[in-house]
């Protein structure tokens, strides 16, 4: 009979098993820390609740809009297009309970073991080295196929001898609010610029009890990462005033995708696997994705599991996704290369046809193509934006913005009245006040912050 074993316990490693043990093959899960649980700020499509298999119970919060905010603090808002493409967030900590439960339940043996090694077994199946939590001694497992699901400073890979992959930090802070206190609106509050999160970007996210406010950026600003979180929190500084903290996390992520699928009978999946998600989110999706895939393809040739044969695993995922996934990495590496690109985006996200058509790629995980008319359109908004930020000085822009943003900083009352007003408006006049139903403030030559 085929032996199985799963090597970390997360949400791919779980997904993995608990396919392996619905197939009737004999599955083995090492988990070293089965009380830990990686930061998370959960949240999650409607394709990637539907790969988890989690229930509906589970989304603690609806999310139907998308508040898009540029270095110059324009906004655009998105919606997500109805209760079928509604994001949903997630505890981290119920999903990965409800996962193990249903692990335990099809079989699934779980033992609370490190890994430590490979040792040389009988041909090329593989023979682990752990140890119990707990214990002194050294335990042998042999296996037909390992599965290695154990994130990305994955061990197992280690122990192969494959190089690190490149990796992205995510700076996490949970914030409370006491009754009665005003919240942000309910809706996904992405944030760009240089100053806050070099290469890619900040968010807060709603929560039943909390929110999640976070920052998301290459590992090499590890050290920089409160600080980029207390440049954000004081540009939304009006919008979370009276939050508490109540804690703090981080966590790695792949940067590149520079997938590793397999080496000799090992297949790695999930984080380990080095697929990185980019601005597409969902890394819990493709946690899923790759177990689920990684378990159907060992089960199919469970008689005769070769290194040939399980090359299946990684030829049907790049099948699947590696143009999505490309197409993905190409935006990122154009748009959020530096402010006046990320400038060029928010003009992108003005034009519905478009925001609908990359919302479309996005959920459901396929390239995105587009058709002559927009492709002409995307490509005329991308020219006349860089040639307007050609002809305007840098001082230009910043009077603009102090002319027209509220006195009090508030970056969201401005950017709700965009929702009639449209971009940013030429600087407005001294003689001239902007309307009380759009915008609060005072006439631009009673703001302090105007020189004369």
């Amino acid at each position: 009979m085929l032996q199985v074993v799963v090597v970390g316990g997360g949400p791919a490693g779980l997904i993995a098993a608990e396919t392996l043990a619905l197939a009737g093959i004999a599955v083995t899960l090492i988990e070293s820390h089965p009380q830990r649980l990686l930061p998370c700020a959960g949240l999650l499509t409607p394709n990637a609740v539907k790969a988890l298999g989690a229930p509906e119970l589970l989304v603690t919060e609806r999310v139907a809009e998308l508040n898009l905010v540029s270095p110059s603090l324009r906004a655009a808002f998105i919606s997500l297009g109805g209760p079928e493409r509604s994001t949903g967030v997630m505890r981290r900590d119920m999903l990965h309970a409800y996962l193990r439960r249903r692990a335990e339940e099809a079989g699934v043996q779980i033992r609370h073991a490190l890994f430590r090694r490979f040792l040389h077994g009988d041909g090329d199946y593989p023979v682990l080295e752990i140890s119990p939590i707990g214990g002194s001694v050294r335990e042998r497992i042999s296996a037909d196929v390992v599965i290695a699901a154990d994130g990305i400073h994955s061990p197992v890979a280690r122990k192969l001898g494959l190089p690190p992959l490149e990796m992205g930090i995510a700076y996490l802070e949970y914030l409370t609010w006491a009754e009665g206190v005003r919240r942000p609106p309910n809706a996904v509050h992405l944030h760009m610029g240089r100053k806050i999160a070099p290469e890619r970007f900040a968010w807060m996210l709603p929560g039943d009890e909390r929110w999640v406010l976070g920052i998301s950026t290459h590992s090499r600003y590890g050290r920089r990462v409160r600080d980029l979180a207390t440049r954000f929190k004081n540009r939304v500084g009006h919008q979370i005033k009276g939050a508490q903290v109540t804690g703090r996390g981080a966590y790695y992520f792949p940067w590149r995708n520079t997938p590793r699928f397999i080496q000799d009978r090992v297949l790695f999946v999930g984080d380990a696997a080095g697929i990185a998600a980019h601005s597409s989110f969902d890394g819990l999706y493709f946690a899923a994705v790759t177990g689920r895939l990684a378990a159907e393809v060992v089960a199919e040739h469970q008689h005769m599991p070769t290194f040939d044969r399980l090359s299946d695993y990684p030829r049907r995922f790049q099948e699947s996704y590696a143009d999505f996934l490309g197409q993905v990495e190409a935006l990122d590496t154009y748009f959020l290369a530096n402010d006046k690109r990320r400038e060029i985006l928010l003009e992108l996200a003005y034009e519905r046809d478009l925001q609908q058509t990359i919302l479309g790629a996005y959920f459901e995980k396929r390239p995105m193509k587009l058709t002559l008319p927009l492709y002409l359109k995307a490509h005329i908004k991308i020219f006349t934006s860089r040639v307007k930020q050609a002809w305007q000085s840098k001082k230009r822009e910043q009077e603009q913005i102090a002319r027209v943003m509220p006195p009090t900083n508030n970056y969201l009352d401005f950017a709700l009245a965009q929702r009639d007003t449209g971009p940013l408006s030429p600087p407005v006049a001294s003689s001239q006040t902007v309307p009380a139903a759009r915008v609060k403030m005072r006439p631009a030559e009673t703001d302090p912050r105007v020189e004369n």
